[in-house]
């Protein structure tokens, strides 16, 4: 039979493609065979890959990209990731996510504060701080720190009120000081940070009174003793039930909870690869055009020493479907989702949408790239 002609030359040029194809993935395998992307600390300038399927997703807000933690299964997760409101969708703060993962405490504090919901707003305006393990103590017995607990509480740990009141403890309660350490892989050593959460608490007799007092454009003294002695009275009468502070402050700081509240960071951190960072960067360019509706539209070229070439090469070719996030001094400047092998030596962003943050990015990998010159 005889072929086709056009049919004949799509065969030959699908043929060609194919050997084409063939061909550039051996070449990678030749390339990557021995090469692993190991990991690296953050520095000033970061491209960071997370998975495009998993709970993490990038958005765009006000021009700037933001990565939020998607709340839900999986299939919830991809019905967001499709469009669908997501109000729960938890914003994280890539500034102190960065400096988690090269080991600072403090940012890891506020990075494990702020994915648990732990708002400064819910503290009071003057704050009795308790640690963790004087609260243990008091709670086990301890009769000097007992004593001043109960104080500060104005409450026995069995649940009984004290005859005798204390503005400053109605008014705040105690705010918990809770240790969460956590394993951060920091450059490919693997180092316990340990981040601390601050934990508002009130007994339910504080609760009422605030509840009360919220009522009342001013607070009198008549109207806080009387009250006060009222909802105690309720207490020692039985008419309201005892609380056993003891139990409510042990079940706050558990062991159970302490590892509640490291879930949320340490899958973020886990998630969260470094691929390029200062020392792979090798220059920047950028150029800026206006589009059909009069915005500035910028597209930004990357390029990066052979380590990086292959760093990135090596993921692309391993993961299908990832976001690539660009960092510079802890601000977003874009987060293109990478669908093919990124195998050259430069990585070439587009339609950036903020003039000012690209020129910023572009002269801080020059000046960077300088300085690894030099080196």
């Amino acid at each position: 039979m005889k072929m086709n002609p056009s049919l004949k030359a799509v065969l030959i040029g699908g043929a060609f493609l194919g050997a084409l194809y063939g061909a550039y993935w051996g070449y990678g395998e030749l390339q990557l065979k021995d090469f692993e992307v190991t990991p690296v600390a953050p520095g000033d300038v970061n491209m960071i890959a997370f998975d495009a399927t998993g709970k993490y997703r990038i958005r765009v807000a006000n021009r700037v990209a933001t990565l939020v933690e998607l709340s839900g299964d999986a299939t919830e997760r991809r019905a967001s990731a499709m469009g669908a409101a997501d109000e729960d969708a938890r914003r994280i703060p890539i500034r102190e996510m960065l400096g988690a993962l090269q080991g600072k405490e403090d940012d890891l504090s506020y990075l494990i504060s702020s994915m648990n919901k732990f708002k400064e707003d819910d503290l009071p305006g003057k704050e009795i701080l308790w640690s963790a393990s004087d609260l243990k103590k008091a709670i086990d017995g301890d009769v000097t720190l007992k004593a001043k607990l109960e104080e500060d509480l104005l409450m026995k740990l069995d649940g009984t009120p004290f005859d005798r009141i204390s503005m400053t403890a109605l008014m705040n309660g105690i705010v918990i000081e809770l240790p969460i350490p956590m394993e951060i892989n920091v450059g490919g050593k693997v180092k316990s940070v340990t981040g601390t959460v601050k934990i508002p608490f009130k007994t339910r007799l504080m609760d009422a009174f605030e509840k009360l007092a919220s009522e009342k454009a001013t607070l009198g003294q008549d109207f806080i003793i009387g009250n006060y002695e009222q909802l105690a009275q309720s207490i020692l009468e039985g008419t309201s039930n005892k609380e056993d502070l003891g139990k409510a402050i042990s079940k706050l700081i558990s062991d159970t909870q302490i590892d509640r509240y490291r879930q949320a960071p340490a899958q973020l951190l886990q998630s969260a690869e470094v691929l390029i960072t200062d020392e792979h960067l090798r220059g920047c360019e950028i150029s800026s055009y206006q589009d059909d509706r009069g915005n500035t539209i910028t597209d930004m070229s990357i390029r990066v020493n052979d380590e990086g070439r292959k760093r990135l090469w090596k993921h692309s070719r391993d993961t299908k479907g990832f976001s690539l996030m660009l960092i510079v001094d802890g601000v977003a400047i874009a987060a293109p989702e990478v669908v093919s092998q990124l195998g050259g030596s430069e990585v070439k962003i587009s339609r950036l949408m903020e003039q000012r943050l690209a020129e910023e990015a572009k002269e801080k990998i020059n000046v960077i790239s300088g300085q690894q010159g030099k080196n």
